[in-house]
């Protein structure tokens, strides 16, 4: 069974102080764009100073959110302008949410400071035709304008981000929800991490943790009668809907990614303990070539070396291995090329530099396709990593 990955290495909870988390509603949502709504139609003698004045939003705030405007002294009469909410935060939450209005063919534009390495999970409600895009202050593409209704994913830069909601042929109504999870991992040698904080009256508290398929996934949250428990992972895959099924879970993850662990309250205030462990499994025996046992002054570096492979391809290829500057003598470590028999009977292939899936498919007489559906963890088959462990069907 893998075990937690390198996060047992690092702080049981990491937060990065660089963003502040916190709440955010329709009343201050409503506040921010209430002098000219979501757009403006310049006006004559109108300019840029004087538009983010009446409008409410600083002048830098209505530059990122009008990217096309190239000579920002000189704005037309009869341009249309967006005009941006800024996402208030205050201490203490991890999402923010707005209840919007759109006429047709128009635009809701957000904007929210985010640190790099953080995991953005921004969620979009209403009718057929709305769309999302995101993009970053610098001009990155995140997400193109897309009737996608979520986006989760790692941002790769601190800057702020332009988040906008769009409209169609018609007006709509929609809810707009974005949540910057706290990072849950393990210390140094612990298989689990206890949590405490406040869900507020009308938001959700969220979390993410990185987890392996096959391991096995424990929460508790308490107090159980006053909290419901939401679980899924990053393809969307939901573990725990939180309709009627109470604030604890216990079960096997269906593949390797980031899950999101989300409180609610009844609608109040309400303080919370979290427990959430991965047990460690007792390693499975394998059998198999290719294989190097570890002397004594060995390190792993040392030994990627002496087997022209690297650090990173030796971790993948033996995910037992949590720590990569303490390993034991005694242990046995596989090599990219490696063929292992599980005690179960399940055969493993470690992939070494050059290796491609349809070669691999030959090598074990069997096909591309069966190779892929036994392999739910790779995201790309046109892409493997020396080290990675490939389940031959």
């Amino acid at each position: 069974m893998k075990n937690l990955f390198s996060y047992r290495n690092i702080l049981a909870i990491v937060v990065a102080s660089a963003v502040l988390l916190a709440t955010f509603g329709l009343t201050s949502a409503a506040a921010a764009q209430s002098s000219c709504g979501a757009m403006y139609i310049v006006q004559r003698g109108d300019y840029l100073i004087k538009i983010a004045r009446t409008c409410n939003v600083s002048y830098s705030d209505l530059l990122k959110a009008n990217a096309v405007i190239t000579n920002p002294s000189l704005v037309y009469p009869g341009r249309v302008l967006n005009i941006p909410v800024r996402i208030q935060f205050a201490a203490g939450g991890t999402s923010a949410i707005d209840q919007g209005h759109l006429a047709a063919n128009s635009k809701q534009v957000y904007l929210i400071n985010i640190g790099a390495g953080f995991t953005l999970d921004a969620s979009l409600s209403g009718p057929a035709g709305l769309t999302m895009a995101i993009k970053g202050a610098d001009g990155s593409t995140i997400q193109s304008p897309s009737a996608n209704s979520t986006f989760r994913g790692v941002l790769p830069k601190t800057q702020d981000y332009i988040l906008t909601v769009a409209s169609a042929g018609s007006a709509v109504d929609y809810g707009f929800t974005v949540a910057i999870p706290l990072r849950i991992a393990f210390a140094a040698g612990a298989s689990s991490a206890t949590l405490t904080g406040m869900v507020p009256a009308t938001l959700s508290q969220f979390f993410i943790l990185r987890a392996a398929q096959g391991q096995t996934l424990k929460v508790t949250a308490t107090p159980d009668d006053k909290l419901q428990l939401i679980i899924y992972g990053t393809d969307g895959s939901v573990l725990r809907s939180g309709m009627g099924q109470g604030a604890s879970f216990s079960g096997v993850l269906p593949r390797t990614q980031d899950y999101f662990l989300v409180l609610r309250s009844a609608g109040e205030v309400q303080t919370f303990t979290l427990y959430v462990s991965i047990p460690a499994a007792p390693p499975i025996p394998v059998t198999g070539n290719n294989s190097y046992t570890v002397q004594s002054g060995d390190t792993l570096f040392g030994i990627a070396l002496r087997f022209h492979t690297t650090v990173n391809a030796l971790r993948r290829a033996n995910p037992n291995i949590t720590n990569p500057n303490v390993i034991s003598v005694g242990l046995v470590i596989y090599l990219p090329g490696a063929t292992l028999t599980l005690s179960n009977g399940k055969v493993v292939y470690i992939a070494k530099t050059g290796d491609m899936l349809a070669a691999i498919a030959r090598q074990f007489n069997t096909t591309l396709s069966a190779l892929i559906g036994a392999n739910s963890q790779i995201s790309n088959p046109n892409l493997i990593y020396p080290g990675q462990r490939i389940n031959i069907p």
